[in-house]
């Protein structure tokens, strides 16, 4: 945490999901991102599911297997392999078919 409150990054936990998308949609601008995210319920159902404390990187198919899964973060996290492996998904989906993923957010939170 000492680098986030050195960087000007750090924030609350929040206790409401609107607090949390207010931290999402924070992180996802300063970090100039622009793929779509999952934003957890305040219960933290996926991060139990998924066992994703602290922090890691799941890639996970249209069937809802994980297909790729980093290690424990918060230095876990490699994008360069969740990008190949998002595009190994896309290429093996026929071009604008029905299963094609769209980029848009289907996200209340993240529109």
């Amino acid at each position: 945490m000492g680098a986030n409150v050195r960087d000007d990054i750090a924030h609350k936990a929040p206790t409401t999901i609107d607090e949390r998308s207010e931290v999402a949609e924070a992180c996802l601008n300063d970090l100039k991102l622009s793929m779509t995210f999952l934003l957890d319920d305040i219960e933290g159902t996926t991060e139990k599911a998924y066992s994703s404390w602290p922090s890691r990187m799941f890639v996970i198919d249209s069937d809802g297997k994980v297909v790729m899964k980093g290690p424990r973060g918060p230095g876990g996290v490699d994008l360069d392999e969740g990008e190949k492996a998002m595009k190994t998904l896309l290429k093996a989906l026929p071009a604008g078919g029905a299963d094609a993923p769209s980029m848009q957010s289907s996200s209340p939170y993240f529109p």
